[in-house]
């Protein structure tokens, strides 16, 4: 069993809905710390950590894009998507 299984049968829909966001609210602001270091002083550690986080990044935004009901969350949506942009604008 994986740990997302686990989680998924302990939580009810409010439980999994608030580890969902704090998910999302983790990689926004992991994706826009890296993203401003690259901006600043582009550099392989920052662009590696974004890459391998890429998945996990990707994970929250999707689920993040089906909330339409959820304006809070667009910020969030907006950071990581700026920190992934400057991941290929470094990746060329």
């Amino acid at each position: 069993m994986t740990v997302r299984a686990f989680v998924a049968g302990q939580t009810d829909e409010t439980g999994h809905t608030r580890i969902r966001r704090r998910h999302l609210t983790h990689y926004a602001k992991l994706a826009a710390q890296l993203g401003a270091a690259l901006r600043e002083a582009p550099g392989a550690e920052p662009a590696e950590r974004l890459r391998r986080q890429r998945p996990n990044m990707l994970s929250a935004a999707r689920w993040g894009l089906a909330q339409s009901d959820r304006p809070d969350l667009r910020v969030k949506l907006l950071e990581l998507a700026d920190g992934l942009a400057e991941l290929r604008k470094f990746d060329g």
